[in-house]
């Protein structure tokens, strides 16, 4: 077991002004085993983590200690039941279902951090109070990260980690998308060159 999971278990009880009593009876063990828990005397399995972890409201990578993110990863939502992201362009709802469909983590996790760098360069633009030098700095430090997952991004497409195959799914969503596609992977492909 992690050697942060007794600190964290006990801070998210605190954090949350439960005491011992409550959460030991919440959880389903004893007051003396929780508190084994908390002090790092007794290493819980499996079974108890998960269920601390939904009792927290928290993910059993944050309570192990594995990642500092409470929630779980966002993901791209499947737009089947119409819900979108973005409304009105065809090309990236086309693209959130082919995501959605390969149930790959990794790469809806990478096209959500790449839609937030997109966003965050937006804000850039906007007019600003005479921070001119600094957010031009702050650009080069999106444009260099947004590159790098693009480049991410096309190896996991390169690479065919994808569960199914990436371009029957795009030939389904039509041809314009399949042509953006082919026109995507080529300007990642000359920017990995240079």
């Amino acid at each position: 077991m992690v050697d942060s999971f007794p600190r964290t278990l006990a801070y998210l009880r605190k954090d949350k002004k439960i005491s011992q009593k409550e959460a030991a009876a919440s959880l389903g063990i004893s007051q003396a085993l929780l508190s084994h828990y908390e002090n790092g005397l007794r290493e819980p399995g499996l079974e108890f983590a998960v269920k601390a972890a939904a009792y927290y409201g928290v993910t059993t990578d944050y309570l192990l200690g594995i990642t500092n993110e409470k929630e779980p990863a966002p993901t791209i939502r499947d737009d089947s039941a119409g819900a979108k992201m973005i409304h009105g362009d065809a090309r990236f709802d086309a693209f959130q279902r082919v995501v959605a469909k390969t149930g790959n983590r990794r790469l809806a996790q990478l096209c959500e951090e790449l839609m937030s760098l997109t966003l965050y360069r937006l804000f850039l633009l906007l007019p600003d109070n005479g921070e001119e030098k600094l957010r031009g700095e702050r650009a080069l430090i999106c444009e260099a990260e947004e590159k790098r997952r693009e480049a991410e991004l096309f190896t996991l497409f390169r690479d065919k980690l994808l569960s199914t195959s990436l371009f029957e799914m795009l030939e389904e969503d039509g041809k314009p998308f399949t042509n953006w596609v082919r026109g995507f992977e080529s300007k990642l492909y000359k920017s990995n060159k240079e």
